[in-house]
């Protein structure tokens, strides 16, 4: 996932990590650090996306006063915009509400990605804030009581 490639607008997604290099090897450390509850996604035994629960969620510059368990998502390049996110998003809230019980669940998502704004509203999230981050990148922070 860390080599996936996304096309304009969403190569802000891409990382921008040399194959093999340290910073590689820290990112796939990180990935694997159960503090950052990272879970792979799959549908037929292939990697689809994945989740992280929690901190990872996160955006510098964010205002996180609110208790909530924070996801974040990503879905491999070639799947997006087919109309999966729905169903993606579903099975990541269920997962979310079953193992962790939060009262709320949030997710921050770049101001330009329409497309993932859609799709969380669709699943209950309602925008609380906006902010923009040091280097210019908008983000809105979107919000959902943690009840099914």
């Amino acid at each position: 996932m860390l080599r996936w490639r996304y096309a304009p607008p969403y190569d802000g997604y891409n990382a921008a990590l040399a194959p093999g290099s340290a910073e590689e090897a820290e990112a796939v450390s990180r990935c694997l650090d159960p503090a950052l509850r990272f879970v792979a996604l799959r549908s037929g035994g292939a990697l689809i996306g994945f989740a992280s629960f929690g901190e990872d969620g996160r955006v510098t510059g964010g205002a996180y006063e609110e208790d909530a368990l924070d996801i974040g998502l990503g879905l491999r390049p070639d799947l997006t915009g087919r109309g999966i996110g729905a169903r993606v998003i579903a099975r990541v809230i269920e997962h979310g509400l079953m193992t962790w019980q939060p009262a709320a669940l949030r997710v921050t998502i770049a101001a330009f990605n329409t497309r993932a704004q859609r799709a969380w509203a669709r699943a209950g999230f309602v925008e609380r804030s906006q902010f923009v981050t040091s280097d210019g990148r908008a983000f809105v922070i979107r919000l959902r009581k943690g009840s099914a």
